[in-house]
């Protein structure tokens, strides 16, 4: 059972690797696999179920990265930092609606987060925030 997860781990970085996308997260319920989608992850994150957060930082840790880096100014270390700290308040948020599309919310948490971290960091140096 080991080498079979082993196996299904390179199965997704060969994925990752040559399509440059996070192939679907499948789980294995009761009535057989099923595609969660991230409306779904996001939703049962929000009614408290941790767990589900392991798949949705798969699917967008490394555009978060990417998209804090651009939004501080190529600072790799605050992003990542920026990235921890949305993933820690989407695991208290309880507001999503899950009529709505998950990606816009996550990203405007991000987005607040960084905003949040810049308006610490100009207090702290003592300049003010643009």
């Amino acid at each position: 059972m080991k080498n079979e997860s082993l196996n299904d781990t390179h199965v997704r970085a060969l994925q990752i690797a040559t399509t440059g996308r996070v192939p679907p997260i499948v789980y294995a319920g009761l009535n057989g696999a099923k595609v969660v989608s991230d409306e779904e992850l996001v939703d049962l994150v929000s009614h408290g179920n941790a767990a589900a957060m392991e798949p949705l930082a798969d699917r967008y840790y490394a555009s978060l990265v990417a998209y804090a880096f651009r939004l501080s100014g190529g600072d790799q270390g605050m992003a990542e930092d920026v990235v921890q700290d949305a993933f820690v308040k989407i695991l208290g948020q309880r507001s999503y609606r899950s009529d709505r599309p998950a990606k816009p919310w996550i990203y405007r948490i991000v987005t607040n987060c960084a905003q949040d971290r810049f308006r610490r960091s100009s207090r702290m140096e003592g300049r003010s925030v643009i």
